[in-house]
């Protein structure tokens, strides 16, 4: 693919709305697939921290967290996600193996 096309149009995307989690989510996600991941983890993980609401932001960080066996972030991010959405099972399995993976 070309991912450098994505990331700018990512990044137009990003200036015309920048407090969507919609173009940064589809920028992390370019980003992983152009084997920059800790690119990716900085700008999810800087968007939940301006944005603490952004759900979908939090759900991706945890996904790639989760695919690069980083349990001790999964954990943390999984129990925040778990205190905004409890009825989500997914979600709190997530963050209990994550948990157990980190040795907490």
């Amino acid at each position: 693919g070309n991912y450098d096309e994505a990331v700018r149009l990512a990044d137009e995307l990003l200036a015309a709305t920048p407090y969507e989690s919609g173009p940064k989510v589809l920028k992390a996600r370019v980003l992983l697939r152009t084997d920059r991941g800790d690119e990716a983890v900085r700008l999810l993980e800087d968007q939940v921290r301006q944005q603490p609401s952004d759900l979908d932001s939090l759900r991706a960080l945890i996904g790639i967290l989760d695919r690069r066996d980083e349990w001790g972030k999964v954990a943390q991010y999984g129990s925040r996600l778990v205190s905004e959405v409890p009825e989500d099972l997914d979600v709190a399995l997530l963050a209990v193996t994550g948990a157990l993976r980190a040795g907490d």
